[in-house]
């Protein structure tokens, strides 16, 4: 059977984008402070209507105003005790929006009386949807880390772990660009038109389609790094999941069984032909029959022409002639092709080998559904390596798969890269407790 494992460099990858993506739960999200009112100003002053506006709102420095805010951003925050001029996906998931935005200095009753106000409610709501949207992507993430690990470590198929990759890739991008670039929008539209209306007035007599753009476009100046940041990566996430199922060979895994008649058996013992094959033979196994008598005897003088008999005289009896044996073609000599040899010389196994024909492949691990050398110990690999013979140049062939490694004289093999090297060869399987001769 065939089966495709994950690769070092794969794992690497795909874990080091969906920690990006874990990361990303602590950077700022929004922000309320000088630089978004500066933002709001160049959003807006390409619009004739709206930069006059801006000017008169702002005055004649900017910097003033953007170093005004900041220190009411943080006197609020302050005397609220809570963060508003950076606010991470981490601080959403953990706090309500009215805790988040009000403190936890606020009564309950006032509490209460602000939730049922508008827009604050209608916030509410998306803040709630918001809320689950970071719990599900942030901890796919970490399963998607664990699964990967995991499947490189223990082996498995790695079509498993990328392909729940792949489908967790396109969900986070699709919620994570839709927090970025449409939940704004979204927000400010469920507030009512009512609002928008009263906004397009003060706009200089904006309609509420042309206010929802503008508004959309100022609010979203309150936007920071994460969500951005943490779409991209899901993106990579998915193009990394897709090179990573088509690229990589299949490694072949030979089931340990012997077929009957294959020419060799588990000591290489090659069947030799039987010396009665080679004479008469049959049609079955390509050499003709010996040819059968007659049935009747044809009367012949010893000239060998015919002579019928004389009515009542007794014809003289003859002998019978004995038919001549056919040559029986030569059967060429089966020449037994050169084997290698492959035998644990210390550990479990010890006195346990292989005859290894060219064509042949011992699977060493401990595994018995995928290696025909079996070596039952826990620092040994499902399948720890692979080795051929290569009878024209006598020498062996030998792939480390295992996590552990693979040795010879000390030196570690180069995981999923052959390497050959003559009889005599002894590798060293992970701790060493365990030893293969080759030859």
């Amino acid at each position: 059977m065939k089966q495709k494992t994950m690769k070092l460099w794969q794992m690497i990858i795909v874990t080091v984008v969906s920690l990006v993506l874990v990361i990303t739960m602590f950077l700022p999200a929004f922000r309320i402070n000088g630089d978004v009112l500066g933002d709001m100003v160049k959003s807006v002053t390409g619009n004739n209507i709206l930069g006059d506006l801006a000017d008169s709102l702002i005055g004649d420095s900017i910097e003033e105003e953007k170093e005004k805010l900041d220190e009411e951003v943080k006197e609020y925050e302050e005397e609220h005790h809570v963060k508003i001029s950076k606010i991470s996906p981490f601080a959403i998931m953990t706090h309500s929006f009215s805790r988040l935005v009000l403190g936890d200095q606020i009564t309950e009753e006032e509490l209460k009386d602000a939730e049922d106000e508008e827009p604050f409610a209608s916030i509410q709501k998306k803040y709630s949807i918001l809320r689950f949207f970071l719990w599900a992507v942030y901890i796919g993430a970490a399963i998607i880390i664990l699964m990967t690990i995991l499947g490189f470590l223990l082996e498995w198929n790695k079509m498993i772990p990328l392909i729940i990759s792949t489908v967790y890739g396109v969900i986070g991008a699709i919620a994570f660009g839709y927090l970025r670039f449409f939940l704004i929008r979204a927000v400010v539209k469920k507030a009512g038109s009512s609002i928008m209306d009263e906004l397009g007035a003060n706009f200089g007599g904006l309609g509420s389609e042309k206010t929802l753009s503008v508004t959309t476009k100022m609010l979203s100046c309150f936007y920071s790094v994460a969500f951005l940041i943490a779409f991209i990566a899901a993106l990579c996430l998915i193009l990394v999941s897709v090179l990573s199922m088509l690229l990589g060979k299949s490694e072949e895994i030979i089931e340990p069984h012997i077929e009957e008649n294959s020419g060799w058996d588990y000591y290489g013992n090659t069947p030799q032909p039987d010396e009665n094959s080679l004479q008469g033979g049959s049609a079955e196994n390509g050499y003709s029959q010996f040819p059968n008598p007659p049935e009747k005897e044809i009367p012949v003088t010893e000239s060998g022409f015919y002579e019928p008999p004389v009515p009542g005289q007794q014809p003289v009896p003859k002998q019978p002639s004995v038919p001549k044996q056919q040559p029986v073609p030569e059967r060429p000599p089966v020449m037994a092709a050169p084997m290698g040899q492959v035998k644990c010389t210390k550990g479990v196994m010890a006195g346990q080998g292989f005859m290894l024909p060219q064509d042949r492949k011992v699977i060493v691990g401990k595994n018995p559904q995928k290696a025909n050398l079996v070596i039952n110990n826990p620092r040994v690999s499902n399948i720890h390596c692979s080795i051929r013979y290569n009878p024209n140049r006598d020498r062996y062939i030998v792939k480390d798969h295992s996590t552990n490694g693979t040795f010879v004289n000390g030196s570690r093999l180069q995981k999923d890269t052959p390497q050959e090297y003559p009889a005599g060869t002894v590798l060293s399987l992970a701790d060493g407790s365990n030893e293969i001769t080759l030859g």
